[in-house]
């Protein structure tokens, strides 16, 4: 068992319950800690900004919101961070078109990829 996220506090934010089931289960196998999993702007967006965080997967859509003001606080704290979505780098705004985006449905290596090279692990 990949124990490459040992002791990385991640925070989830993704409006699809079944979805957020599996990523949590898919990072605590590698070792993550899941500091929150939010499934919308609501709750997530006051965790951001107080809750300890190495990393943050988010979501872009959640529903009739996006998940933009929660990479804002994030970005605010020097807090690495991919979007999900099904869509690729067009689908996000103009200032987002740098973030990386963690293709939906969700390959295992290639997450751990992403999160490992935004770490710097």
């Amino acid at each position: 068992m990949d124990k490459q996220l040992t002791g990385i506090k991640i925070m989830i934010v993704e409006d699809e319950g079944l979805i957020a089931m599996d990523l949590e289960d898919e990072l605590a196998d590698c070792g993550a800690t899941i500091v929150g999993s939010y499934r919308g702007l609501a709750e997530a967006l006051p965790a951001a900004k107080s809750s300890t965080i190495d990393f943050a997967i988010l979501d872009v859509n959640l529903g009739s919101e996006t998940s933009y003001a929660i990479a804002e606080v994030l970005r605010s704290r020097e807090v690495p961070f991919v979007f999900a979505s099904g869509y690729d780098k067009s689908g996000l705004q103009s200032e987002w078109q740098d973030t990386p985006i963690a293709r939906k449905p969700f390959n295992r290596a290639i997450l751990l990829k992403l999160i490992g090279e935004q770490l710097g692990i």
